[in-house]
């Protein structure tokens, strides 16, 4: 299994550019029972954990070998039984990237009736064909989510999101190796 998967995760690693560093341009926080909090929820508003299940299935369907197949299924599982440590690391990332006030005020958006509108409208559109249109937002969710882009909270979304999403990359590449390694 190791073998078969190695190509695929130096791919993997190939495409994912080197981790940034976490908090530019702002203070670095120490963790406290806030940052936690709101960390880990960003995790779940977000279904980060996801990725890594998502990335897995990704690889069982591209592979066409029964036997990669099945070492593929077994290492999927070994992920979901492992999924609380995942979550645990991807709640690292945005406990350092984003300030105490910027994640809480991307919870309070993506907490409100406009924000899970257009999460919800954005995630539809995400699962659609490229050539599909994109969200379609009414008059009060634009307006609610210019008034959050405009925010110092919407303001750091903007600037350090893709910092969060090469982490998350990054992440699910380090933990596909220690999970290939425990699975031998």
């Amino acid at each position: 299994m190791k073998n078969a998967l190695s190509g695929f995760i130096s791919r993997l690693s190939q495409a994912v550019r080197g981790r940034s560093s976490v908090n530019q341009g702002s203070t670095t926080i120490k963790p406290n029972d806030d940052t936690l909090l709101y960390s880990r929820k960003l995790v779940e508003l977000f279904d980060s954990v996801m990725i890594l299940d998502k990335t897995i299935y990704a690889m069982i369907h591209s592979e066409t070998n029964q036997n990669t197949r099945d070492a593929l299924t077994g290492l999927r599982i070994l992920a979901l039984k492992r999924k609380q440590e995942f979550f645990e690391r991807i709640a690292e990332i945005y406990e350092f990237t984003y300030t105490l006030d910027e994640m809480r005020g991307l919870v309070s958006f993506l907490e409100s009736a406009n924000g899970k509108a257009i999460k919800s409208k954005q995630e539809a559109a995400m699962r659609r064909e490229r050539d599909a249109p994109s969200a379609i937002y009414t008059p009060g969710e634009q307006k609610a989510l210019t008034a959050f882009l405009a925010s110092p909270a919407g303001q750091a979304t903007k600037k350090k999101q893709p910092i969060v999403e090469d982490g998350i990359r990054d992440e699910v590449n380090e933990f596909l190796k220690i999970l290939m390694d425990e699975a031998g």
